[in-house]
């Protein structure tokens, strides 16, 4: 088979998970590739957690980067921002977003997914109050998962986190909405 035909044919994945920043994404991706999956990892590059978020407009963000915070070059994160929303918005895969509430920026980012998955299936992996045996020399201690980019790829893997999915459910998916209207 040639490159270009082997460009051409795209095989579906089952499962997509959805993370929101690249260090997590970077993360997610060992873990799972050491427990021999092939599921597809998506990260968001921006950070909602600052700066305008109604709409959360890429060049809006850019022009803001550059005035308030005189951070040149946001024009690429912006870039990444929008392929990674056309493709968290046209997977026909069982998608998985991947949060914690004691991040600012994995919370805003998944809040922002469910205003804009309208009311599609989702499941979750909601780590807000997960405690992970972890340690990378010595005993493994627990400690809460503060964020899904500070947890190694081996914690990930040894403590399964990916069976911690659950459906979304229409309430709290509601109640998500109200809180993001509210931000």
């Amino acid at each position: 088979m040639n490159a270009r035909l082997a460009r051409e044919i795209t095989i579906p994945h089952a499962i997509l998970h959805v993370v929101f920043n690249m260090s997590a994404a970077g993360t997610l991706r060992a873990a799972l590739q050491q427990a021999g999956r092939s599921d597809r990892v998506i990260g968001f590059a921006d950070s909602l957690s600052f700066g305008p978020i109604n709409p959360p407009d890429p060049e809006l963000r850019t022009a803001w980067m550059d005035q308030e915070l005189q951070v040149s070059g946001w024009e690429e994160v912006g870039g990444q921002a929008t392929s990674f929303w056309d493709e968290a918005l046209s997977s026909n895969n069982r998608q998985i977003a991947w949060f914690t509430r004691r991040s600012t920026q994995e919370y805003a980012g998944f809040l922002e997914l469910l205003w804009r998955l309208g009311d599609e299936p989702i499941e979750i992996v909601d780590l807000t109050d997960t405690v992970v045996w972890a340690g990378e020399t010595g005993p493994k201690a627990p400690r809460l998962a503060v964020s899904l980019g500070l947890v190694s790829p081996e914690t990930i893997r040894d403590n399964a986190l990916w069976d911690l999915r659950t459906v979304l459910s229409p309430s709290r998916r509601d109640a998500c909405r109200e809180r993001w209207a509210r931000l």
